[in-house]
């Protein structure tokens, strides 16, 4: 059963470098939100979790939003990746996946206009963003950032690379999807810049090679990094549409600053996209977009892809064709930590399978918590095992 099952999987099962780190398979999971933190780290809920999903044969995972600077946080525990209290809980989690085969990536952001500024009762202090356009959520009104608030966050962004490379993990993501910081650099409706960040394609996108060459400055060429994209944002032309996206991507890719590329879409003004729920849309409906970024990056530069990947053998159908180099299936994880070892034995009966409920995305939304309406272990795996 298991030599059919892995032909079967033998996409899947192909080992992938990523720059200089190896991952076992092609399933991942990708950076989401659980908002376990404690006083601006992580805790032994955030160890229990990854974990177990680590156990269940994950290849490779990405740890929840780290605020790479203090006007980045956007829930009340949010972890702080700039802090050097930060590394010892790195130290426990690198230790935790490692012991199973599975490697850590660590995904650093700054949540612009996506916020709430006066959130924390003894840290108010005003949202950043690209120009004044306020929350899709809240509002609230940001700032426009000022070329030493940018330079500030360059610096910051390092700074916390280097405390995940300490800590002994295995990678950086940059988030600059969702609306969030640096996607909001990235896109028109939301830049109104008139200076060098602002205007072109080329100069939306600087402040993001700026953070990414601070980074290898820090922590050389060695230490994968990589970025996560909204291939679309849904919003026509006033917005990021795929074909700016192409551009985009010739523009880091040329670059040679990153090994990889997490293909998202959507965000806070179509939040249906960027965590689709039951129904609205289809199994892998992002996989044609991360096919055409497949098609301008270097030989080196791995695509990763989301989009409501539910099972293996629509993974396997994704790498087979060549859309991607990596599949997530990240709330699939959050629905049954054992799904890739449960399929690998024949298991499928015992499979707990994500439905799109999205109780997960309504308790991060309400600052909760995280936990899955299928899986209710989920967040409490240390009492439930």
């Amino acid at each position: 059963m298991r030599e059919h099952l892995s032909t079967s999987y033998k996409h899947i099962l192909e080992p992938l470098t990523i720059g200089e780190v190896e991952i076992k398979h092609r399933v991942m999971v990708t950076g989401h939100t659980q908002l376990y933190g404690n006083n601006g780290t992580l805790s032994l809920r955030h160890i229990d979790y990854y974990r177990e999903r680590a156990k269940g044969g994950a290849a490779l995972m990405v740890l929840e939003q780290q605020a790479a600077y203090p006007s980045g946080k956007n829930y009340s525990a949010g972890c702080e990746a700039w802090t050097e209290k930060s590394v010892p809980w790195y130290e426990k989690l690198a230790k935790a996946v490692h012991e199973h085969d599975c490697k850590q990536f660590v995904q650093l952001f700054c949540c612009g206009a996506q916020g709430n500024g006066t959130q924390y009762f003894d840290d108010w202090r005003p949202l950043w963003a690209a120009s004044r356009i306020p929350s899709a959520i809240s509002g609230e009104m940001p700032v426009a950032m000022e070329k030493k608030d940018i330079d500030d966050l360059v610096e910051h962004f390092a700074r916390s690379t280097l405390n995940v490379r300490q800590s002994g993990l295995d990678g950086i993501k940059i988030y600059a999807a969702h609306s969030q910081l640096l996607r909001e650099f990235l896109s028109s409706a939301f830049n109104k810049r008139k200076d060098e960040y602002g205007g072109s394609i080329e100069n939306r996108c600087r402040i993001i090679l700026e953070i990414s060459s601070a980074i290898r400055t820090a922590v050389g060429k060695d230490f994968p990094l990589g970025l996560r994209l909204s291939f679309d944002e849904y919003l026509g032309d006033a917005g990021i549409t795929g074909d700016q996206t192409e551009r985009q991507i010739r523009i880091f890719s040329e670059s040679t600053l990153f090994d990889f590329y997490d293909i998202s879409g959507g965000g806070y003004h179509n939040l249906h996209i960027a965590v689709a729920p039951m129904e609205t849309e289809a199994e892998g409906f992002l996989a044609s977009s991360a096919a055409r970024v497949k098609k301008i990056v270097r030989e080196n530069e791995k695509v990763f892809v989301v989009g409501r990947f539910l099972d293996l053998g629509h993974a396997e159908k994704v790498l087979r064709e060549g859309q991607a180099d990596v599949v997530a299936m990240t709330r699939a994880h959050m629905a049954d930590p054992f799904l890739i070892s449960k399929t690998l034995n024949g298991k499928y009966s015992e499979i707990t399978k994500c439905i799109g409920a999205n109780v997960c995305v309504k308790r991060l939304i309400e600052d909760q918590e995280v936990t899955c309406f299928q899986n209710p272990a989920m967040g409490r795996e240390k009492r439930f095992g």
